[in-house]
């Protein structure tokens, strides 16, 4: 039998069956379908959830005079991040002088609206954190570790990561502030200590006293 005649043949059988059955008698295996994978939407506690929104970073002051307009003002360039100088002013006159805290890392919030101060006559595009008595008589900064980068995040312990912060925080950051307390003299939040790069930021005040 010739090869030829040997698939005729083989033609005709796979005619006849695809006759008497109604489908076709060679089956392509049809490709499956990769489901699409979705990863799980982590929930955060509340409070962190709020914090998220706060862009709390290390910041540096890099030039800091003292102005003839205001007692307690102390008018400042704060460096942000690499590529990012700010102006800033923080009405911490009577407890520190500029040359204290030239070239000082400090603890700031970057994306609250951005505050005149001194009827306008400097706008303070930050705001840093500080222990403070009831009273006001006792104030000492937040400082981080001095060696820690600039435009360092700020993060709860036991987070190594958050969402990043997007917009004016608004109603999230009062919450946050309520919980904010001096507590073995560093600075922690509804009891959990706030860390840049997994050390720990001091605040030379007793314990309970609030920052902001």
């Amino acid at each position: 039998m010739s090869i030829q005649h040997a698939i005729s043949q083989l033609s005709a059988l796979i005619t006849k069956i695809e006759d008497h059955t109604g489908t076709s008698a060679i089956q392509v295996p049809k490709q499956q379908k990769q489901s699409k994978i979705v990863s799980p939407k982590i929930e955060l506690p509340p409070l962190i959830t709020a914090f998220s929104k706060c862009e709390i970073r290390v910041s540096q002051i890099v030039e800091c005079t003292r102005v003839d307009y205001s007692d307690k003002l102390l008018v400042c360039k704060l460096k942000v991040s690499e590529t990012e100088i700010r102006d800033f002013a923080a009405g911490v006159g009577p407890w520190y002088s500029p040359e204290e805290l030239l070239n000082k890392k400090i603890v700031t919030i970057l994306n609250l609206k951005a505050r005149p101060m001194a009827e306008g006559r400097i706008i303070s595009q930050a705001m840093l954190f500080a222990g403070s008595s009831a009273d006001h008589s006792v104030v000492k900064l937040c400082f981080p570790d001095q060696s820690i980068p600039v435009g360092t995040r700020v993060l709860p312990e036991g987070y190594t990561e958050l969402p990043e912060a997007e917009g004016q925080p608004k109603k999230n950051f009062d919450k946050v502030l309520d919980v904010l307390k001096s507590k073995n003299r560093e600075m922690t939040m509804d009891g959990v200590r706030l860390l840049a790069n997994g050390k720990s930021i001091s605040v030379n005040v007793e314990d309970g006293f609030s920052l902001g």
